[in-house]
C-alpha cells in the first residue's frame, strides 16, 4: 500500500479539528489568499508533514520503553521557556556574565524566529492517532508544529556552549573539557531526538529547526562582543533604540491563523531581552563586577543566598505586576478611549501581533488576506494585555540585571 494512501485514510478519519493547523483547506484559503506566498508555501509543504505521521508512527511503536518515555518527557522541560527563565538569571547571578547574556539571546532568539515561521506557514504537528504525544506540557495542542522550537533553542545554546569550550580547550584539563562536551552534545541529541520519539514533532519541524539553531548560534558566536560593546555604551541611543527594536519586532510577528501561544511566548522574549539590555545599560560596573566572585568556602553559601532572593523577587513581581497591570491597564485604556480589543488595520496588515477584529478577508497584502479568525477573538496589537506582558517580562529581565545585582552588593552576598 502506498504510504500517502494510508495517510489519506489517517487525515479523514482521526485528524482532530481542535488541533492547531488541521481546519479545513477552506479555511485557510480564504483567510490568506489563495495566490499570496503564504498559501502557497503551506500548501507546499503540508503533504510532506502529513506523510511523516506514519512513518513516526512505526518509529514510536516499535522504539518506546517506559524509561524512554520518562527520560525524553522531562529532558524537554530542559528547553522550556519556564526552565531559562530561572535558570539564566541564576548562572548571571553566578558571575557567568557575558556567557549568560549570549545564552539568553540566543534562546530569545530561537523562540522569536521559530514563532514567526510557525505563525506565518501555520502547519501542523504531527498526527495524535495515530501518534501519541508525551509530554508534561498541557500546551500541546495550542501551538504549531513547524519548526521545532525545542531543537531550535537546544541547538543554538548546545553549539554555542561548544564554540565556547574550545575556545577555552588549552585553559582546562582534558577530562573537564571532554565531559562538557560529552553534555553539551547529549543535551543537543536528547532533545531534538526526543521531539521525534514523543510524537511531538516530524523530520521536517526537528531538521530545519537545527538548521535554524546552527545559523543563530554562528550568528552569536561571531557577533556577541559587537553586541555587548553596544548595549554597554554611555550613549542614551542605547536604551531608545532597545525599546524602539523590540516594540517594532513585537509588531512585526505574523498574525496566525487560529488561537496560538507562539507569539505570546515570542513577545514574552523581546520583552525580557529588552529589560536586561536596558538593566545592563544601567547597571554600574561596581554592580556587575561584585558578581564574579572567587570560589571559596563561603561562594556557595552567598550564592543560595542570592538564588533564594532573585527567584522570589522573579515570582513575586510576576504575579504582582500581572494583577495589578490587568486591573489598571484597561481602565486606563478605557479613559483615553482607546479600544481593549480595537485593531488598526490601516497600519498593520500583515505584521499583526495578535490579530484583528474585522471579518474574514478583509484586509488585503501582498501576502494575502490576513484579517480576523473565525474561531475566536484575538487581541489587537498593544492592546492592554499585550502591554501587561511586556512590561511583567521587561521588569523580570530589567530587576535581574540591575536591582539584583544592587541588592547583592549592599547585602554583601
Amino acid at each position: 500500500m502506498n504510504p500517502s494512501d494510508t495517510m489519506e485514510k489517517v487525515d479523514t478519519a482521526m485528524v482532530n479539528e481542535k488541533c492547531l493547523g488541521h481546519k479545513s483547506q477552506r479555511y485557510y484559503r480564504q483567510l490568506f489568499g489563495k495566490a499570496s506566498l503564504r498559501y502557497q508555501l503551506r500548501e507546499f509543504l503540508l503533504p510532506y508533514v502529513r506523510r511523516e505521521s506514519l512513518y513516526l508512527h512505526k518509529i514510536q511503536t516499535h522504539t518506546r520503553r517506559s524509561w524512554l518515555d520518562n527520560y525524553f518527557s522531562y529532558s524537554a522541560t530542559l528547553g522550556t521557556h519556564v526552565f531559562f527563565m530561572l535558570a539564566l538569571p541564576i548562572f548571571f547571578w553566578s558571575g557567568c556574565i557575558n556567557f549568560t547574556l549570549d545564552i539568553t539571546q540566543l534562546f530569545a532568539a530561537g523562540v522569536y524566529v521559530s514563532g514567526i515561521v510557525k505563525d506565518f506557514l501555520c502547519l501542523p504537528r504531527p498526527l495524535s492517532p495515530p501518534l501519541i504525544r508525551l509530554t508534561l506540557s498541557s500546551d500541546a495542542e495550542c501551538e504549531y508544529g513547524f519548526p521545532s522550537t525545542h531543537t531550535t533553542n537546544a541547538v543554538s545554546t548546545g553549539c554555542y556552549s561548544i564554540f565556547f569550550l574550545i575556545s577555552v580547550k588549552d585553559s582546562i584539563s582534558p577530562l573537564k573539557f571532554s565531559s562538557l562536551l560529552l553534555l553539551s552534545l547529549v543535551y543537543i541529541f536528547s532533545i531534538s531526538l526526543g521531539r521525534i520519539y514523543c510524537g511531538m514533532h516530524g523530520f521536517m519541524d526537528v531538521s530545519v529547526g537545527s538548521l535554524m539553531g546552527l545559523f543563530l548560534a554562528c550568528i552569536q558566536w561571531k557577533y556577541g562582543d559587537l553586541f555587548h560593546s553596544i548595549c554597554t555604551s554611555a550613549s542614551f541611543h542605547v536604551p531608545i533604540g532597545v525599546a524602539a527594536l523590540s516594540l517594532y519586532l513585537i509588531w512585526l510577528h505574523p498574525l496566525p491563523a487560529e488561537q496560538c501561544i507562539c507569539i505570546d511566548d515570542s513577545i514574552s522574549f523581546v520583552s525580557v531581552i529588552m529589560g536586561i539590555d536596558m538593566g545592563t545599560w544601567l547597571s554600574s560596573p561596581e554592580s556587575i563586577n561584585y558578581l564574579i566572585s572567587d570560589i571559596n568556602a563561603f561562594f556557595l553559601i552567598r550564592f543560595m543566598l542570592r538564588v533564594i532572593f532573585g527567584v522570589t523577587m522573579i515570582l513575586f513581581w510576576k504575579s504582582f505586576a500581572k494583577q495589578v497591570l490587568l486591573s489598571v491597564l484597561p481602565q486606563i485604556y478605557k479613559t483615553l478611549r482607546i479600544g481593549h480589543w480595537q485593531s488598526s488595520s490601516g497600519s498593520k496588515g500583515i505584521h499583526a501581533a495578535s490579530g484583528s477584529s474585522h471579518v474574514l478577508g478583509t484586509t488585503k497584502t501582498p501576502l494575502g488576506n490576513v484579517s480576523a479568525h473565525e474561531c475566536y477573538e484575538n487581541p489587537s496589537c498593544f492592546d492592554s494585555e499585550t502591554m501587561a506582558r511586556i512590561i511583567i517580562y521587561a521588569g523580570i529581565g530589567f530587576l535581574s540585571t540591575y536591582f539584583a545585582p544592587i541588592v547583592f552588593r549592599c547585602w554583601r552576598i
